[in-house]
Protein backbone atom coordinates (compact mmCIF):
# COMPACT_ATOMS: atom_id res chain seq x y z
CA UNK A 1 0.00 0.00 0.00
CA UNK A 2 1.49 3.33 -1.08
CA UNK A 3 1.77 6.04 1.53
CA UNK A 4 0.27 9.41 0.57
CA UNK A 5 2.56 12.23 1.72
CA UNK A 6 1.17 14.96 -0.54
CA UNK A 7 -0.28 16.85 2.44
CA UNK A 8 3.22 17.68 3.68
CA UNK A 9 3.90 19.91 0.67
CA UNK A 10 0.97 22.21 1.46
CA UNK A 11 1.42 22.55 5.24
CA UNK A 12 1.90 26.05 6.55
CA UNK A 13 5.31 26.96 7.86
CA UNK A 14 4.83 28.42 11.32
CA UNK A 15 7.28 29.69 13.91
CA UNK A 16 6.55 28.27 17.37
CA UNK A 17 7.74 29.43 20.74
CA UNK A 18 7.07 29.01 24.44
CA UNK A 19 6.75 31.97 26.77
CA UNK A 20 6.57 32.23 30.56
CA UNK A 21 3.54 34.17 31.80
CA UNK A 22 2.76 35.72 35.17
CA UNK A 23 -0.18 37.77 36.33
CA UNK A 24 1.04 41.17 37.57
CA UNK A 25 -1.96 41.46 39.92
CA UNK A 26 -2.17 38.14 41.77
CA UNK A 27 1.10 36.37 40.85
CA UNK A 28 -0.33 33.26 39.13
CA UNK A 29 2.35 31.94 36.76
CA UNK A 30 2.49 29.46 33.91
CA UNK A 31 3.53 28.84 30.34
CA UNK A 32 1.94 29.49 26.97
CA UNK A 33 2.79 28.02 23.56
CA UNK A 34 2.28 30.30 20.57
CA UNK A 35 2.70 29.88 16.82
CA UNK A 36 2.77 32.41 14.01
CA UNK A 37 3.08 32.24 10.24
CA UNK A 38 6.79 32.18 9.28
CA UNK A 39 6.45 35.23 6.98
CA UNK A 40 3.29 36.90 8.29
CA UNK A 41 3.34 40.02 6.14
CA UNK A 42 3.93 38.09 2.93
CA UNK A 43 0.97 35.77 3.53
CA UNK A 44 -1.37 38.28 5.18
CA UNK A 45 -1.71 36.07 8.27
CA UNK A 46 -0.27 38.14 11.13
CA UNK A 47 -2.37 36.36 13.75
CA UNK A 48 -0.81 34.26 16.44
CA UNK A 49 -2.31 30.97 17.55
CA UNK A 50 -2.09 29.70 21.11
CA UNK A 51 -1.57 25.94 20.94
CA UNK A 52 -1.37 25.39 24.71
CA UNK A 53 -1.80 27.34 27.91
CA UNK A 54 -1.32 26.14 31.48
CA UNK A 55 -4.33 26.02 33.83
CA UNK A 56 -5.04 29.31 35.57
CA UNK A 57 -5.20 31.32 32.34
CA UNK A 58 -7.80 31.75 29.61
CA UNK A 59 -7.24 32.43 25.91
CA UNK A 60 -9.64 35.02 24.49
CA UNK A 61 -9.96 36.98 21.25
CA UNK A 62 -8.36 40.42 21.47
CA UNK A 63 -10.84 43.27 21.45
CA UNK A 64 -9.16 45.15 18.60
CA UNK A 65 -8.60 42.32 16.10
CA UNK A 66 -10.34 39.10 15.13
CA UNK A 67 -6.98 37.46 14.27
CA UNK A 68 -5.25 38.12 17.60
CA UNK A 69 -5.68 36.54 21.00
CA UNK A 70 -4.90 37.60 24.55
CA UNK A 71 -4.06 35.62 27.66
CA UNK A 72 -6.14 36.48 30.74
CA UNK A 73 -5.66 35.36 34.36
CA UNK A 74 -8.58 33.11 35.30
CA UNK A 75 -8.50 34.31 38.91
CA UNK A 76 -8.56 38.11 38.55
CA UNK A 77 -9.18 38.59 34.78
CA UNK A 78 -6.00 40.66 34.25
CA UNK A 79 -4.40 40.50 30.78
CA UNK A 80 -0.88 39.05 31.01
CA UNK A 81 2.19 39.37 28.75
CA UNK A 82 4.79 36.74 27.96
CA UNK A 83 8.39 36.81 29.16
CA UNK A 84 11.51 34.82 28.28
CA UNK A 85 10.29 33.61 24.89
CA UNK A 86 12.04 30.48 23.65
CA UNK A 87 11.69 29.40 20.02
CA UNK A 88 11.00 25.71 19.53
CA UNK A 89 11.40 23.57 16.44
Amino acid sequence: MARNCAHIAVMEIRDRWISDIECPECGVSGTVGISQEDHPYETGDVGRTVFFCTPGFDVEPAENSSNETRIVCSKCRTVVCGQNERKIT
